[in-house]
């Protein structure tokens, strides 16, 4: 009988202590052991680590100064000891089945560096205008693409892919696995909608307005010269 894969999940942290325990909850919650959770409590001034630390040898707790998300997760990386890593950020929600189906995906295609899966946005109460605003809108829909909630990625191709950028707070995701397929990472995604982003009051992109501006910015000219490189 072969021995499930260990999988570490590496959740980075800042001043998330009022969703973190649902994204947490939503973690175990799957049926694939074994795990590793790794939360990553990138310098909060909040309760995020002292949440974490009460699940006691179900999650292993990092600690470091604030430096952005991106360095939180490439000190994930480099504690993870599973064979494949996944992410989740602390408010987001995994839906069941969410590594079991990854993974299924990942041991018949060996090929695979990482794996994605469809998202779905949902509102918190206190953001109930902009839930109208958008009832008909693509932001309310399924939708694919760079979502780094739902990356699951083999371990043994990190030797290979380039680390995220820590250089940028916003936009570090898409950048980030443009640099991975530019590298010749083999991408998949499962069109099933396995994660739920929660959009709410305190999501970083509206507490950081012009950073995630100058984000959106980065990747766009990142993409621009990966294209180029690409076709020269």
């Amino acid at each position: 009988m072969t021995t499930p894969s260990l999988v570490s999940v590496v959740i980075p942290v800042w001043n998330g202590e009022r969703f973190l325990r649902q994204c947490l909850d939503s973690v175990l919650a799957q049926e694939h052991r074994p795990l590793e959770i790794i939360v990553v409590d990138d310098g909060s001034t909040d309760g995020s680590a002292r949440i974490a630390a009460g699940y006691a040898s179900a999650v292993r707790v990092l600690r470091q100064e604030n430096r952005g998300p991106a360095a939180a997760r490439n000190a994930g990386l480099d504690a993870a000891t599973g064979e494949y890593i996944a992410f989740n950020d602390c408010d987001d929600l995994w839906q069941p089945g969410k590594l079991a189906r990854q993974l299924e995906v990942m041991t018949r295609n060996a090929e695979v560096d990482l794996c994605l899966t469809w998202a779905q946005n949902f509102w918190e109460a206190e953001l109930a205008a902009d839930a109208a605003r958008y009832a008909d809108h693509p932001m309310s829909r399924p939708y694919g693409g760079y979502s780094i909630q739902s990356v699951l990625l083999r371990a043994r191709s990190l030797a290979r892919l380039p680390r995220l950028p820590e250089e940028l707070r916003h936009g570090e995701t898409a950048v980030w696995m443009e640099s991975v397929r530019a590298a010749g990472g083999v991408l998949h995604t499962i069109e099933e909608v396995l994660v739920r982003r929660r959009l709410h009051a305190s999501n970083m992109t509206r507490l950081e307005v012009d950073s995630a501006n100058e984000g959106v910015m980065r990747f766009l000219q990142h993409r621009l010269r990966v294209r180029r490189g690409e076709s020269s």
